[in-house]
């Protein structure tokens, strides 16, 4: 314990020199031990990190863990092979093969004061090209699009004014995270959208050769003139022919050009444009990225692929629509066949920690380290060893670090995870936070830095809180309006961590800096919101406690409605908190006002199944109603109609319910969703019972351990004298 204190303390003096200095002086490599994997690092080799976080470390107990799916379906796997796993031995990684670092900034328009929607298109369709489209040799690697566009945008800003730096200030970025290569270009509509000019910059960072280039042309020719500005990007790198030609292969067309500059994802938007532009790779693979519900993605990205079986592109965009719509274990298993092949792809490897999260969920119980974040870790640290100098590849390393802490020492409080993996974690956040020294030492101006090294250091039992403030001044440095610093610190002084005490002054000095920043008040909303439920785990107060008018809850109330009234949308679990407590609060004419102003729906969709569990069920279906008119997602969608056709069952109007069923049907046919409400309201209506009972069937066998569709089964069966399993 003495050496644990005393690593605790020379790594806070190390932390705060660095600050001081601005991250002039490295850390010493040797801290970063190098053995062949995270299995041979034990603490007799190093001084493990911090155990304050393990007695501090205490998030509060999950009440339901979400299942680990792996089981890789036919229609998520293809092309590949059934017997596809995911990696299991780290690959070798080979810069012969992975082709020159490009670094591809934004593109603006002529002035270079914003981007526009021809800018934006101009630039997916030019990178989706220079990605090239084999599974072989690489033609360049691109400097992955999280680092180019995110890392240095600012919060709460549009997205088009975000990321307007100078060409100077990008060539600097591009140079400091290690590309041999820099590109830009200054994209422009003349005459009402009917001409197209781009003005394309190339700098080779190595040698100081620029080069410019010129090209104009109609939207419908945007193949020719894509093709142009890609070649010019080839021949500036000297890329030999055979792979140039892989990056020139695609020629979309004006269907896919107004596709992706209209930037409005529907299936019939997009099945009318690929009618159009049929062989068109980037339709098919960034129409597929833009939705999040599997059998979508799947439908445009299997079709791709049935087309171009060895488009690495099309593989990837499925991946990544896998993981967001709930299917990480494909993703996971994409991904990591795509870097067997590709070990030195920067876009792969940006993303692959997030493909690990995403199915290794961190749950209520300590678990050991999977194999597979071994295999991660020893395939960062061989990149790395090959490309030092990208410290964002470095700064996700140290996000798989911290995701495996997290994962090993699980969610229940410290006295009931057993030693050994407190000790696993307590390493694992040791080493991350060591990564982020060395990413500091590289990178002092990116705001995204800071804000992990918050972060990970908070995980490691570092909350020194005038530390956390020193760096949260040169984050507002950099960026005035970024809110998500201060709550990371506001967090790691909430209940679990600190005095319960200590979050409520933090938060409210969060809410008064940026009251009049909308985006920043959902944030914080969101933040309060967290701990008003985690006073609820640790038993610190009751439900009833936490939603009755306190100062927190105030709190809460005031900079979630402002956050409405500047237009944002909080999320369903926020919405259901301000519903508890104005509900708490006997304010039912708040309730439906909020309701009928159809500015959150998913408040709307909360307060329609509060309604119909009470047996108010014209209120349910008034709130269902008017969800549906609002514009949501997918899976809300879903469940304004799910509210809908249930209160129509309850009110006995049993045709409606039944043509409101169907309306779901076609939506979602693969679900039980609406099998089951139809089967309901038939059932209700006698008039086909048998039917009734077929389709509450259905509905079971998609989803058999759903209370509400094994009741309704049992129930038909029981009146058909039918034995139900």
């Amino acid at each position: 314990m003495a050496r644990q204190r005393e690593s605790r303390s020379s790594g806070l003096k190390k932390w705060l020199f660095l600050l001081a200095i601005a991250g002039v002086c490295a850390v010493a490599y040797e801290l970063w031990i190098k053995p062949s994997s995270l299995e041979e690092r034990g603490s007799s080799q190093e001084p493990v990190a911090t155990r304050k976080a393990s007695a501090r470390s205490t998030p509060a107990p999950s009440l339901h863990d979400p299942p680990v799916y792996t089981v890789l379906r036919d229609e998520d796997r293809f092309p590949l092979p059934p017997e596809v796993r995911p990696l299991e031995l780290a690959p070798e990684p080979d810069l012969l093969t992975s082709g020159p670092v490009v670094f591809l900034a934004p593109f603006l328009n002529l002035k270079g004061d914003r981007q526009t929607s021809a800018s934006v298109a101009f630039r997916k369709l030019m990178r989706w090209g220079l990605l090239g489209n084999g599974s072989g040799p690489r033609a360049i690697n691109l400097i992955g699009d999280n680092i180019v566009l995110n890392v240095f945008g600012r919060e709460g800003v549009p997205d088009l004014i975000a990321h307007v730096r100078s060409r100077d200030a990008y060539v600097a970025e591009a140079a400091l995270v290690g590309s041999g290569y820099y590109v830009d270009a200054r994209v422009d509509e003349a005459g009402n959208g009917t001409g197209l000019t781009v003005e394309l910059y190339l700098a080779d960072l190595v040698t100081s050769r620029v080069q410019g280039w010129r090209g104009s042309g109609r939207p419908e020719e945007i193949a020719t003139l894509l093709r142009d500005a890609i070649g010019q990007v080839a021949g500036f790198c000297n890329i030999p022919g055979p792979r140039a030609e892989s990056m020139l292969a695609d020629k979309p067309g004006f269907a896919t050009w107004k596709w992706v500059y209209d930037d409005k994802a529907t299936t019939e938007s997009l099945d009318a444009m690929l009618e159009m532009d049929p062989n068109s790779r980037a339709l098919y693979g960034l129409g597929a990225a833009a939705f999040t519900k599997p059998e979508i993605v799947n439908r445009y990205a299997n079709a791709g692929l049935s087309k171009w079986p060895d488009d690495w592109r099309l593989l990837f965009a499925k991946a990544r629509g896998l993981r967001e719509g709930n299917r990480p274990y494909g993703a996971l298993v994409l991904t990591g066949e795509l870097l067997r092949q590709q070990p030195l792809n920067f876009e792969l490897l940006e993303h692959y920690p997030w493909m690990l999260r995403s199915f290794f969920v961190t749950s209520s119980d300590a678990k050991k380290t999977p194999a597979a974040y071994l295999v991660a870790d020893q395939m960062y640290r061989r990149v790395l060893e090959l490309a030092p100098r990208n410290w964002y590849l470095r700064m996700r390393h140290a996000r798989l670090l911290n995701s495996l802490s997290w994962y090993v020492r699980g969610g229940s409080t410290v006295d009931k995870i057993p030693e050994e993996f407190l000790e696993e974690a307590a390493k694992y956040n040791y080493y991350s936070t060591r990564q982020m020294d060395e990413v500091l030492a590289d990178q002092d101006h990116c705001p995204s830095v800071y804000s992990n090294i918050l972060e990970f250091y908070h995980a490691a039992g570092e909350n020194d809180l005038q530390t956390q403030r020193n760096i949260v001044e040169r984050i507002h440095a950099i960026d005035p309006g970024n809110v998500s610093a201060e709550l990371t610190v506001a967090f790691s002084h909430s209940v679990g961590w600190d005095n319960p005490k200590n979050f409520l002054p933090l938060v409210t000095e969060s809410a008064k800096r940026h009251w009049n920043r909308p985006y920043a008040l959902n944030q914080i909303s969101d933040t309060i919101h967290t701990d008003l439920m985690r006073l609820v785990g640790f038993k610190v107060a009751t439900e009833a406690q936490v939603y009755a008018p306190n100062p927190e809850s105030k709190l809460y109330v005031a900079v979630t409605e402002r956050a409405i009234e500047g237009g944002q949308v909080p999320m369903d679990y926020q919405a259901e908190t301000l519903r508890k407590i104005y509900q708490a609060a006997g304010e039912e004419a708040k309730i439906m006002a909020l309701v009928r102003s159809g500015k959150v729906p998913c408040f709307a969709l909360k307060v329609a199944g509060a309604k119909y569990e009470e047996g108010q069920y014209e209120a349910a279906l008034e709130c269902g109603k008017i969800a549906s008119r609002s514009e949501m997602d997918i899976n809300q969608e879903e469940l304004a109609l799910w509210y809908q056709a249930r209160a129509l069952a309850g009110l006995k109007r049993f045709d409606e319910g039944m043509e409101v069923s169907r309306e779901g049907l076609r939506g979602w046919p693969t679900k039980g969703t609406f099998y089951y409400t139809y089967a309901l309201n038939e059932y209700g209506k006698g008039s086909d019972i048998q039917h009734a009972f077929q389709f509450a069937e259905k509905a079971w066998r998609e989803s058999p351990n759903y209370d509400v569709y094994i009741k309704l089964y049992k129930e038909i069966g029981a009146r058909l004298g039918r034995k139900v399993p």
